[in-house]
C-alpha cells in the first residue's frame, strides 16, 4: 500500500511540473510571436496576464520584456516591468520580493524618468507597504509621493497618493484624516475626469463608513462604484472584487446573511481569478461565519478548511488559528467533538508559534474546549478550561478596579471587626466561673480558629497587593519593550530609505547587514512584549527568527540554516543581545564569503552543559585562508565576535576545518 501512495505522489508531481512546463512553453509561443512586436506591445501583454498567470511562468514573461527593454535603453518600460513583478509577488503575499522589485523600478525613477513616474512608483511602494502592514513605511512614502505631486503640479498621480494615504488611515483607525484625504482625491478625480479613481474614493468611502456601523451608507456608495464599474471602459477586475467584498460585509453586519453570502461568494471568486490569496482567505472566513451566524453549521465547514489551507500556503500562522478556531466551533456544533478537541489542542500544544496566539484568541480557545467537553459530560475538563477561561477574561478586562480594591478593604475591616468581637466574647468566657472546662475549651478554639481565618484574609489581602503592583511593574516593562521595538522599527525604515538613496550594491550590502544587526536587537524586544514572562528570553524561538531576516535578506535558496537548539532552554535578556549578534556575524559571513556557487549548510547548535552554554557555529564552505591568525584578525566581524564573547565571559575558539567552525562557551 505505501508502494502505491509513493507511485501516486509520484504522478501527481510529474503531472505538476509537466503543467508547468507546458505553460511556460505555452508563453513561448506567445512571445515568439511578440518578438517583432514593440516594447510597449509587449508590456501591454504582461499586464494582461498578471491575474492568470502562475507565478513562475509570469515571472518568465517579464524578464522577457526586461531583457528587450534593456536592450533598448527603454528605462521606463524598465521601471514599469519590475513594479509588474512587484505586483505579482505582492498578490501572493511574497514581501521580501515584492519590495525587492519595487525598489528596482524606484532607483530606475530616480535616476532616469520625470516626476510623475517617479510619484507612481513611490505609490507602488508606499502600497507594498501598506499591504503588508508596514504603516510607518507605508505613510512615508505616500507623503514622500504626495510631496512631489504638490511641487511638480502633477495632479493625476497626487490623486492616486492622496487615495493611497487615505485608506492608510482609514486601516489605521484614523478616520477623519482618512475623510480629509479621500475628499482631496475626489476633488482631484472629478476636476480632471479620472473615472478609475473616483471608483476608487467611492470603494474606500464605503469602507470608510463600514468601520463607522453606517452600513446603508455604504452600500449606497458601493452601488454608486458598482455602476460606474461596469460603464468605465478601463475599469480593473480589483476594483469589482473590492466592491462585492465590501459589499458582502455590510449585509452581513446588518444581519442580512443570505445576501451578505452571495456577494461573498462573488468576491471570493474575482479574487481567487485575481491571485489576491490574502483577501481570499479573509472573505472565505467571512462566509464560514456567515454560516455558523444562520446556524448552518455543517455548510461553514469546507469554508473554514479551505482558509485553513490558504493560511498554511500563505505561511501565516495568525490566519491559520483563527480558520481552526472557527472550525472547532463548527464541529463542536455538528457534535464532532474528537475532531475539535484535535485541532484546539494542537493550537495550545504549539509551543514554536505561542506569540502568534494573542491573549483574546486564546480565551476562545479555552471556551470552546469548556463547551466541547461540556457537550461530551466530560464535565471535570470543562470546569478546567472553563476556570482558565474566566481567569484570562478577568486579567483582559481593562475597566478599573477601584470598586473591587474598596470591596477588598471593606472585607478586611469587616473581619477586623469580627475579630474584636471574638476576643471580646473569649475573655467574657473565661471569667465566667460557671461554665464546665469543656465549654472553655469550644471556645478557645473557636476564637484560634477565627484568629487564623481573620490572619489568612489579611495575608491575602497583602498578597494580592503585592501581585497587582508587580503586575504594575511587568506591564511597565513591556511598554518599555514595545516603545524601544517600535523605535528601533522605525530606524530601520530609515535606513531602507537611504539603500534607496544609492545605487552602490556594496553601500546597499553593508547597509543590509547593519539592519540585520538591529534586527537581532529588535527581536529581543519583540518576544519579550508578547511573552507573559519579561524577564527570560525563549532561545529557540529568538534564534529561528533572527536566523531567517538573515536568511530572507540574502534570498539564496539553495544555503541551509540547521538548528539545534532544546525548546525550553531560557536565558536573561542582557546575555541574548550579544549571542544574537554573534551568530548574525556569523551567519551574514558565512553567505557572504563561504558558498562559491551559493549553496551551502550553516549549522547553529546551542545547548546546557551544566551551569554553562554551549554556542556551536559551522559552515561547510571555503574555510579560511592558510596563513590566517586569529591573534592578527583585523576583520570587523571576527572582532565584534571577539569582543561580544568578552562581553558574555566566554571562550572564543575559532578553527578551520571543513569549513569554519566555531566555539563560545560562557556561564549561564
Amino acid at each position: 500500500m505505501r508502494h502505491l501512495y509513493l507511485s501516486a505522489l509520484f504522478c501527481v508531481f510529474s503531472i505538476f511540473l509537466f503543467g508547468q512546463q507546458t505553460n511556460i512553453d505555452s508563453l513561448k509561443l506567445e512571445l515568439k510571436k511578440l518578438s517583432t512586436k514593440n516594447v510597449n506591445e509587449i508590456y501591454n501583454f504582461c499586464k494582461s496576464k498578471i491575474d492568470e498567470s502562475d507565478l513562475e511562468s509570469y515571472k518568465y514573461l517579464v524578464e522577457f520584456l526586461l531583457e528587450k527593454s534593456n536592450n533598448k535603453n527603454d528605462f521606463k518600460i524598465s521601471a514599469l516591468g519590475n513594479q509588474l513583478l512587484s505586483d505579482k509577488y505582492q498578490r501572493v503575499g511574497k514581501y521580501d520580493k515584492s519590495i525587492l522589485y519595487s525598489n528596482k523600478s524606484l532607483r530606475i525613477a530616480k535616476n532616469n524618468l520625470n516626476d510623475s513616474l517617479n510619484i507612481i512608483f513611490l505609490n507602488q511602494k508606499a502600497t507594498v507597504y501598506k499591504f503588508f502592514d508596514k504603516v510607518d513605511s507605508s505613510e512615508y512614502y505616500f507623503q514622500k509621493a504626495i510631496d512631489l505631486g504638490l511641487k511638480s503640479k502633477q495632479y493625476s498621480p497626487l490623486g492616486y497618493s492622496y487615495n493611497g494615504m487615505a485608506s492608510l488611515k482609514m486601516n489605521i483607525g484614523k478616520y477623519t484624516e482618512s475623510i480629509n484625504m479621500q475628499l482631496k482625491c475626489l476633488s482631484i478625480a472629478s476636476q480632471h475626469s479620472l473615472e478609475y479613481l473616483e471608483i476608487s474614493s467611492l470603494i474606500n468611502l464605503g469602507w470608510l463608513y463600514i468601520n463607522l456601523e453606517n452600513y446603508d451608507k455604504t452600500i449606497e456608495y458601493l452601488k454608486d462604484a458598482q455602476t460606474r464599474y461596469f460603464t468605465h471602459k478601463e475599469s480593473n477586475k480589483e476594483q469589482l472584487c473590492d466592491i462585492y467584498r465590501f459589499m458582502g460585509l455590510a449585509h452581513s453586519r446588518k444581519g442580512n446573511l443570505e445576501e451578505g453570502n452571495k456577494l461573498n461568494k462573488k468576491a471570493l471568486h474575482c479574487l481567487e481569478e485575481t491571485g489576491n490569496l490574502m483577501l481570499a482567505a479573509d472573505v472565505t472566513n467571512t462566509i464560514g461565519v456567515n454560516f455558523i451566524r444562520n446556524k448552518q453549521y455543517r455548510e461553514s465547514i469546507p469554508f473554514f478548511k479551505k482558509l485553513i489551507h490558504n493560511a498554511q500556503s500563505l505561511k501565516s500562522k495568525g490566519l491559520e488559528n483563527y480558520g481552526i478556531i472557527n472550525l472547532s466551533s463548527a464541529y463542536i456544533e455538528t457534535n464532532n467533538l474528537i475532531e475539535g478537541e484535535k485541532i484546539l489542542l494542537k493550537i495550545l500544544n504549539d509551543t514554536i508559534n505561542k506569540e502568534i496566539l494573542p491573549k483574546d484568541l486564546e480565551k476562545v480557545v479555552y471556551q470552546n474546549l469548556s463547551d466541547l467537553y461540556d457537550r461530551g459530560t466530560n464535565f471535570k475538563k470543562s470546569l478546567h478550561y472553563h476556570k482558565k477561561f474566566k481567569h484570562l477574561e478577568d486579567s483582559l478586562n481593562q475597566v478599573n478596579n477601584v470598586n473591587e480594591a474598596i470591596e477588598i478593604e471593606t472585607k478586611y475591616q469587616t473581619e477586623k471587626k469580627e475579630k474584636e468581637n471574638l476576643q471580646l466574647k473569649a475573655e467574657k468566657a473565661q471569667q465566667a466561673e460557671l461554665l464546665a472546662k469543656e465549654s472553655k475549651r469550644k471556645w478557645q478554639f473557636g476564637g484560634g480558629l477565627a484568629t487564623a481565618l481573620i490572619g489568612l484574609g489579611v495575608f491575602t489581602f497583602y498578597y494580592r497587593l503585592n501581585k497587582k503592583q508587580k503586575t504594575v511593574i511587568e506591564n511597565l516593562q513591556k511598554e518599555l519593550h514595545h516603545r524601544v521595538k517600535n523605535n528601533l522599527a522605525i530606524i530601520d525604515t530609515f535606513i531602507e530609505v537611504v539603500k534607496d538613496e544609492f545605487d552602490d550594491q556594496a553601500i546597499g550590502l553593508k547597509l543590509t547587514e547593519l539592519q540585520n544587526r538591529i534586527d537581532s536587537i529588535n527581536e529581543v524586544h519583540k518576544q519579550l512584549y508578547t511573552s507573559d514572562n519579561v524577564t527570560n528570553l525563549n532561545l529557540k524561538k529568538y534564534i529561528n527568527s533572527l536566523a531567517n531576516n538573515v536568511q530572507q535578506s540574502f534570498n539564496v535558496e539553495h544555503v541551509i540554516i540547521d538548528q539545534s537548539i532544546d525548546e525550553t532552554l531560557n536565558i536573561s535578556p542582557e546575555k541574548s543581545f550579544p549571542i544574537g549578534l554573534i551568530i548574525n556575524e556569523f551567519v551574514t559571513n558565512s553567505y557572504k564569503y563561504a558558498f562559491s556557487e551559493n549553496k551551502g549548510n550553516i549549522g547553529i547548535k546551542i545547548e546546557e552543559i551544566g551551569n554553562k552554554i554551549s554556542l556551536s557555529l559551522s559552515d561547510n564552505g571555503k574555510g579560511l585562508s592558510e596563513d590566517f591568525s586569529i591573534a592578527n584578525a583585523s576583520t570587523f566581524g571576527i572582532r565584534i565576535m571577539k569582543l561580544l564573547t568578552d562581553q558574555l565571559n566566554g571562550s572564543f575558539n575559532l578553527t578551520n576545518d571543513n569549513g569554519v567552525k566555531l566555539h563560545v562557551e560562557f556561564p549561564k
